[in-house]
């Protein structure tokens, strides 16, 4: 079987956000199929290694480059070329992971407050994404709509070619592997959530919803605070429970909705007593027994570009745990939940949504339907079925049919981005950053342009 390397850019422990998550995924499902090696820059704890049949392997700056040159095919996403730029000169099939487009992330998180700094944050992630398409012999994505999006964007870096081209319809170059569910049953039993000895406050009879992931800035946990607060004004004893505030791993960088969420509750006067934040982030195999306690779960976000394309990771859990879901429109689990009659979606920052959904899903008889739906959606995307389309190119994997032409694309790529670059030299020097501009433009050429062979 050929030997494939997933090289994970974030620790694999226990407490995890969604890309550490699909890197540990992805290997056990794939390892069935291939000689799988999961590469993670710590040493991957004993008891979880154990429920992988992948190899799991530490490497560092220095060991990244052997590992790698033992393997056929190298598995990456995020800044991994970034921090290691000596792999793409090794003769290795390259598979690029693009479920998450985060330039589109940082937009939604400005940390800094100058423009200028805020630019070379945004030219820097660009870069970063472009260097793996340029160089990835296959790519996967999250959702036909993300196809959409990357099939424009390759086009843009000159990978639509007439090299390309006549390979056919793309599948050979850009697959959709979704986020997947686990085909384990959830363990149920263990009460995490509900009673004095968990410490929340939340009594069996409450009617609970889950937020199930991290509140990273391009989601909106306001207006379904805002709804439980009306909600309060009825009998039904509603809680909303937020799974982890703090955030997964100290690189990551630092969140403000988190601290608006927790700022509104106590102002509406429903904090820890109908709005709950666990302050730490829930280990990733624990998830399940919040879970199981919980009534509803819920997705809520913006009507931005981000919404648009992404894919909500920690959603998926709650058609594992068989939970109707309320979650906004726009995105593809508000597609799929339509679809399936899954759950309720509602309109983008509306209360009274919210509050018309939470009394719905309280009819027995509509949370059964919604329950069923979600448990048909659950068998489509069970890991092993996603995975699929990688599965078949790893077992049979083919290098890119413009890979001899990557100089052409290269420069083309420059020639698209220069003149950007250009008209942004006005707008800096009124800003008396052309100092900074240069060193951009120094770091630019050395990332996206590698040796060409």
């Amino acid at each position: 079987m050929n030997r494939v390397l997933i090289i994970s850019q974030w620790e694999i422990k226990e407490q995890m956000a969604g890309p550490a998550i699909r890197c540990w995924e992805i290997s056990r499902a794939l390892a069935p199929h291939a000689t799988v090696t999961l590469a993670a820059p710590n040493a991957v704890p004993a008891e979880l290694q154990s429920t992988n049949t992948a190899t799991c392997q530490q490497y560092d700056d220095e060991t990244i480059l052997t590992l790698a040159g033992s393997h056929d095919v190298l598995f990456i996403q995020g800044f991994l070329l970034e921090q290691h730029p000596a792999l793409q000169n090794l003769e290795k099939i390259l598979i690029v992971d693009l479920y998450d487009p985060f330039p589109l992330e940082s937009l939604e998180n400005p940390q800094e407050a100058e423009h200028a700094l805020q630019w070379q944050r945004h030219l820097n992630n660009i870069t970063a994404l472009s260097r793996q398409i340029i160089l990835a012999d296959y790519m996967v994505c999250a959702s036909e709509k993300q196809k959409d999006y990357w099939l424009g964007y390759l086009t843009a870096l000159n990978r639509v070619n007439p090299s390309s081209y006549q390979q056919g319809d793309f599948g050979h170059l850009l697959g959709v592997v979704p986020f997947g569910i686990s085909d384990k049953p959830i363990v149920t039993g263990t009460k995490r959530l509900r009673g004095v000895e968990a410490g929340y406050g939340i009594e069996d009879d409450d009617f609970v919803l889950l937020w199930g992931g991290g509140i990273w800035d391009w989601l909106d946990p306001l207006t379904p605070i805002h709804a439980v607060a009306e909600m309060t004004k009825t009998d039904v004893p509603v809680k909303l429970f937020f799974l982890g505030v703090a955030l997964p791993d100290t690189d990551l960088p630092q969140m403000q909705m988190g601290h608006k969420a927790i700022s509104l509750a106590k102002e509406l006067g429903i904090y820890e007593k109908h709005v709950i934040f666990n302050q730490e982030w829930v280990p990733y195999e624990e998830r399940q027994c919040f879970l199981n306690e919980a009534d509803i779960g819920i997705s809520c976000h913006f009507n931005h570009l981000e919404t648009r394309f992404s894919f909500r990771t920690r959603a998926l859990d709650y058609f594992w745990a068989k939970l109707p879901i309320i979650t906004t429109c726009g995105d593809t689990v508000a597609d799929w939940t339509e679809r399936y009659d899954a759950g309720i979606v509602v309109g983008f920052e509306s209360v009274a949504d919210w509050v018309q959904a939470i009394q719905e899903l309280q009819i027995p008889s509509v949370y059964k339907k919604k329950q069923k739906g979600g448990t048909q959606l659950q068998q489509s995307l069970e890991w092993g079925t996603v995975v699929q389309p990688l599965i078949e190119f790893c077992q049979n994997p083919i290098v890119a049919a413009d890979r001899t032409d990557r100089k052409t694309i290269q420069q083309a790529f420059l020639l698209n981005y220069f003149p950007l670059v250009e008209r942004m030299y006005g707008k800096w020097k009124q800003h008396g950053a052309v100092g900074l501009l240069q060193k951009v433009l120094q770091r630019f050429l050395r990332i996206v342009i590698p040796q060409s062979k």
